[in-house]
């Protein structure tokens, strides 16, 4: 079933054509009314196509877009994640260089 809205545009562009063009109109209304058919028929076709096209793309941007958003959000906790290791990590090396100094103290006290 070809869409009613496709059809009164497809009629008002193959109107306009024959009147712009009059030389292109072939001598049988039956060759006319094929030939108006089977470009219609066409016509429908890629529309058909476009729009399921169009479909898929808008699908595919928008699991694009939940994609960098979960990845945004794993990026952001990686980076919390490396600041607390990395505090961690500070805390160890202060608390290593206390117990070193410590023991050098307590070496240089014997």
């Amino acid at each position: 079933e070809i869409d009613p809205q496709l059809r009164r545009q497809f009629q008002k562009a193959f109107d306009l054509t024959l009147q712009t063009n009059p030389s292109i109109v072939p001598a049988s209304p039956q060759i006319l009314a094929s030939l108006q058919n089977a470009l219609l028929q066409q016509t429908a076709e890629k529309s058909q196509k476009e729009q399921t096209l169009r479909k898929k793309l808008s699908s595919l941007r928008s699991e694009r877009e939940e994609m960098e958003s979960r990845l945004r959000k794993e990026m952001g906790a990686a980076a919390v994640r490396k600041a607390e290791l990395t505090k961690e990590l500070e805390r160890i090396a202060r608390e290593k260089e206390r117990v070193e100094e410590s023991l050098i103290k307590q070496t240089e006290g014997m």
